[in-house]
């Protein structure tokens, strides 16, 4: 399980308050974030998740912290897709694409149809994506967790507990040290590039340090549901 009251653990957010317009951050950082459209709703045994409907402005926003920005990281969370399969969505993001040194979690739409991490730097130029290789199911609860280790310039994808894919850093050094807000739900509130979530999302929490694929796969049987 995570332990917010290690230092490392810069954002453990269960959504167990499960009503108003704040998702409280139970780590030592209090990365507290506004609810803007999203909604609460219960899934089992007391825990709650933010509930998406696919439309712009839908989100989540918890303010730049010197914490959340890092270089080697792990981020994760549960996520449920609704509808179908063939739209991009972002489940969170540091900044945003345009910008520089951001660091997402993201499922791929269109052909792709799997999971992926970014950790880059310099407009994309620098570091890489992971896309999984994995189809995930409609209506089911999915662990999603996207590993960055700078020192062996790599970036990683596990679905489930189980590693799914992996990518070296394409040159340079990415430091991830971008200064937006970090949003869970789409991108930005522009409409041309929101690509907003249409489904659930249960347990966001970024590290800053690379677990191991034995950790991940802890904190899967430890925060599992049906």
């Amino acid at each position: 399980m995570i332990s917010p009251n290690d230092e490392n653990v810069v954002l453990f957010m269960p959504f167990s308050e499960g009503s108003g317009s704040t998702a409280y951050d139970y780590s030592v950082h209090s990365n507290n974030g506004s609810i803007t459209g999203a909604s609460y709703v219960k899934v089992k045994d007391g825990d709650y998740a933010m509930s998406f409907d696919g439309s712009a402005d839908k989100r989540v926003d918890i303010p730049d912290s010197s914490e959340l920005r890092n270089t080697d990281l792990t981020i994760g969370m549960w996520v449920m897709l609704k509808g179908n399969l063939s739209s991009y969505q972002q489940y969170l993001i540091k900044g945003r694409d345009s910008q520089t040194q951001y660091y997402s979690l993201q499922y791929r739409g269109g052909d792709s149809k799997s999971f992926s991490a970014s950790f880059k730097d310099d407009s994309g130029n620098t570091g890489y994506s992971a896309s999984g290789i994995l189809t995930p199911a409609i209506n089911e609860w999915h662990f999603v967790v996207g590993v960055f280790d700078r020192t062996a310039k790599k970036s990683s994808v596990y679905v489930d507990g189980e590693f799914d894919s992996e990518s070296n850093v394409v040159s340079g050094t990415v430091s991830l040290g971008n200064t937006g807000v970090l949003r869970i739900g789409e991108m930005d509130t522009s409409g041309t590039y929101s690509f907003p979530v249409n489904g659930k999302i249960r347990l966001p929490f970024i590290i800053n340090t690379k677990l191991s694929q034995d950790a991940i796969k802890k904190i899967y049987q430890d925060t599992y549901i049906e």
